[in-house]
């Protein structure tokens, strides 16, 4: 039983970061909304560790100089959390959704099926169209809930493109509810 634990943990050890097989990926973590610079350890296409990017201030206490010479660089890590760190086991789940599904049976029921990306944006499309009346009002003894348009709300999350989505939704859709993530007096 030791030597087989021996053989597991030593047998196919990851590589040192000097190695010449070994790439260095610099990126950003989407994992919450901090936007932390990742440093990502890539070998043969795989993905096999992610640490924080030493250039990237909230990862180091001081972070590194951008002068730095990047084969100094790769070998110094920053710090990420555990949210970062399991970016390698999100990627690599056998149960990570990888095409979009639609409800195949009542809500709730836990049935879906695999429906391909363009069926999925025409069905989206589709149904935001039937809510783009710019003219029609929500409710006429409620003149000023607005015209029906403004039924859509967006609500961003981790919203990594706002300057986008905001543009999207308050300029070519014309809902005032553009943003559901900040009020309505700092828009």
């Amino acid at each position: 039983m030791e030597n087989q634990a021996k053989a597991e943990s030593f047998g196919n050890p990851a590589l040192v970061d000097t190695d010449p097989r070994v790439e260095i990926k610099y990126s950003v973590c989407l994992n919450c909304q901090g936007g932390c610079g990742i440093r990502c350890k890539v070998v043969d296409g795989v993905l096999l560790k992610v640490d924080g990017n030493p250039y990237h201030p909230n990862t180091l206490e001081s972070h590194l100089p951008y002068a730095t010479d990047p084969a100094d660089a790769r070998l110094i890590r920053g710090r990420i959390c555990a949210k970062g760190q399991a970016a390698v086991q999100s990627l690599y789940d056998p149960y990570r959704l990888k095409r979009p599904l639609k409800r195949a049976g009542a809500r709730g029921s836990g049935l879906w099926q695999t429906i391909t990306w363009e069926q999925a944006f025409a069905e989206i499309g589709a149904k935001l169209a039937t809510y783009r009346d710019l003219a029609t009002p929500i409710d006429p003894a409620a003149p000023e809930l607005g015209p029906k348009v403004n039924q859509v709300v967006f609500s961003g999350g981790r919203n990594q493109q706002a300057p986008f989505t905001d543009r999207f939704w308050k300029k070519v859709f014309g809902t005032t509810n553009f943003r559901h993530d900040i009020p309505a007096s700092a828009r």
